[in-house]
C-alpha cells in the first residue's frame, strides 16, 4: 500500500512539471514570433530607404552627366576662342614686326644700356643725392614693351647728369651712420663720382647709406679731408678712381703700433733692447760731449789746470812728479790710460746690443716661418689668412731687429769717435808735457 502511494505521487510530480515546461516553450515562441515581425518590419524601413537613396543617386548621376556634358560643350567653344585668338596674335606679332623694322633692335640696345647704367647708378655715390634713379632704371630694362619717347628722355637725362655730376664737388645733406651705427643728419661734401667727405672724415657709399670708415687712413689724406671742406678755394684732395677699393685698402692698413704687435714676443725683447741701447747711447753721448767740452776748455788755457776734465787731472799728475821712483813716460801713460776707460765705458755693450738685434730679428724670422709650416700642415694652402700670422711674424721681426740695429751702430759710430778725439787730445799733451819735462 505504501509503495503504491510513493508511485502515484511520484508519477503527479513528474506530470506537473511537464505542464510546467509546455507553458515555458508557449511563451519563447511567442516571443520569437514577436522579434520575427518587429526584424521583418524594420528589413521593409532599411529596404524602402535603400531604394528612396537608389533613386535619388540616379537623379544625382543624371545631373552629372548634364552638367559634365554642358562642360565639355564650353570647354569645346572655349578652346576655339583660344585658336582664333592666338591665330589673331599670331598675325598682329607679324604686322607689329613690319612696322616697327629696326625699332625692335634699337630698343633692345635701349633695355641693355638701361641695365647696364643701373649697375653704374647703383654704386655710384651721386646716388646719395639724387635717390630712386636705379626704380626707373630697372623698369625700363626688365620691361618688355617698347619704351616711349618720355621713357627715352629720362634715360638720357639720367646718363648726362651722372656725366655731368662726375665733374662736380657739391655740399648736400644726408644722413650718415656713424661707426657706432647711429644714424645722423649731416653736411656731406661730395667729390664728383669718386669721394665723399663728412666732418673731416671719408665716407663710403653701401646699399644706398654714406657709412663713416671706421678707420680713417692716416697721415696726409686724413689732413687732405679737413682741409678741403674748411676751404672754398682750391685746394688737394684725395679722390679713389676705384670708387672705394684704394680708400678700403688704405683704412685696413695697420698702423706702427700694430705691426709691432704682429711681431709677437720676440719683436716687444728687440724693441727693449733697442730702448736700452738708445738710453745707454744718449747717457754716454751727454758724458763724453761734456767732457770734451771741459777738455777743449782746458786746452786753451793750461795755465789753470782743473780738475773736472781728463786733461786737467793727466796735466797735474805729469807736473807734480808724486812718485820720484818713475820715469817721466811712465807716469804720463799711466795717467793716460786711467783715464780712458772712463771714455770708452759702455761702448762695447751698445755694439753688442746692435749686433744682437739682428740675431734675434732672425730668430722671430724662423719662430714666424714654422707658424707657418705648421699651419700649412694642418690646414693646407686653401686659405692665405691662416698662414698670415707666421709671416708678418717673420717679416716684422727681421725689420725691427733692423730699425734696433741701424740706430745703434750709428750711435757707436759717433761716440767712438767724440771717444777717440779727447782720447788722442790728451795723448798729444801729454806727450808734449813728457817733452818739456825731459827739457827742463
Amino acid at each position: 500500500m505504501r509503495v503504491l502511494l510513493t508511485l502515484s505521487f511520484l508519477a503527479l510530480f513528474s506530470f506537473a512539471n511537464e505542464i510546467k515546461t509546455i507553458d515555458n516553450y508557449s511563451d519563447l515562441l511567442k516571443k520569437i514570433q514577436q522579434i520575427s515581425k518587429q526584424e521583418l518590419s524594420l528589413e521593409k524601413e532599411r529596404e524602402a530607404k535603400f531604394l528612396e537613396d537608389k533613386k535619388r543617386s540616379k537623379k544625382l548621376l543624371k545631373e552629372a552627366k548634364q552638367d559634365l556634358k554642358k562642360e565639355k560643350a564650353e570647354t569645346s567653344k572655349l578652346q576655339k576662342l583660344i585658336d582664333e585668338n592666338e591665330k589673331e596674335i599670331s598675325k598682329l606679332e607679324t604686322k607689329l614686326t613690319k612696322r616697327s623694322g629696326n625699332l625692335g633692335e634699337m630698343f633692345g640696345v635701349v633695355r641693355e644700356s638701361a641695365g647696364e647704367l643701373n649697375a653704374v647708378i647703383e654704386d655710384s655715390i651721386v646716388s646719395l643725392e639724387y635717390k630712386d634713379r636705379d626704380k626707373f632704371l630697372k623698369q625700363l630694362s626688365k620691361s618688355k614693351e617698347l619704351p616711349s619717347i618720355k621713357d627715352l628722355n629720362k634715360l638720357w637725362y639720367i646718363l648726362e647728369q651722372e656725366m655731368i655730376e662726375s665733374g662736380k664737388t657739391t655740399k648736400f645733406k644726408s644722413d650718415v651712420i656713424g661707426s657706432d651705427g647711429v644714424r645722423t643728419s649731416k653736411e656731406v661734401v661730395r667729390v664728383g663720382s669718386f669721394a665723399l667727405l663728412s666732418d673731416g672724415k671719408y665716407l663710403k657709399y653701401i646699399n644706398k647709406n654714406a657709412v663713416i670708415y671706421p678707420r680713417q687712413p692716416d697721415g696726409s689724406h686724413l689732413s687732405y679731408a679737413e682741409d678741403f671742406i674748411e676751404t672754398k678755394e682750391y685746394q688737394t684732395v684725395m679722390i679713389d678712381p676705384t670708387r672705394g677699393s684704394i680708400l678700403g685698402l688704405l683704412t685696413e692698413k695697420p698702423t706702427i703700433l700694430e705691426r709691432v704687435n704682429q711681431g709677437g714676443i720676440v719683436g716687444y725683447a728687440i724693441l727693449f733692447l733697442g730702448l736700452i741701447g738708445v738710453i745707454a747711447g744718449l747717457y754716454r753721448g751727454i758724458f763724453l760731449f761734456t767732457v770734451s767740452k771741459k777738455v777743449k776748455i782746458q786746452l786753451k788755457d793750461l795755465s789753470t789746470i782743473k780738475l773736472d776734465n781728463p786733461l786737467g787731472r793727466v796735466v797735474t799728475a805729469i807736473t807734480s812728479k808724486e812718485e820720484l821712483d818713475k820715469s817721466i813716460e811712465n807716469i804720463a801713460e799711466e795717467a793716460v790710460l786711467k783715464e780712458l776707460p772712463k771714455l770708452e765705458y759702455g761702448l762695447d755693450f751698445i755694439k753688442l746690443l746692435s749686433a744682437v738685434a739682428p740675431l734675434m730679428g732672425l730668430l722671430g724670422t724662423v719662430t714666424g716661418m714654422i707658424i707657418t709650416f705648421n699651419a700649412i700642415t694642418v690646414f693646407g694652402t686653401g686659405d692665405p689668412k691662416l698662414m698670415a700670422g707666421g709671416i708678418s711674424t717673420a717679416l716684422i721681426t727681421t725689420v725691427l731687429g733692423l730699425v734696433v740695429a741701424i740706430p745703434l751702430l750709428f750711435i757707436h759710430s759717433v761716440l767712438s769717435y767724440k771717444s777717440k778725439e779727447v782720447a788722442d787730445i790728451i795723448e798729444h799733451q801729454a806727450i808734449g808735457l813728457v817733452a818739456k819735462e825731459e827739457n827742463k
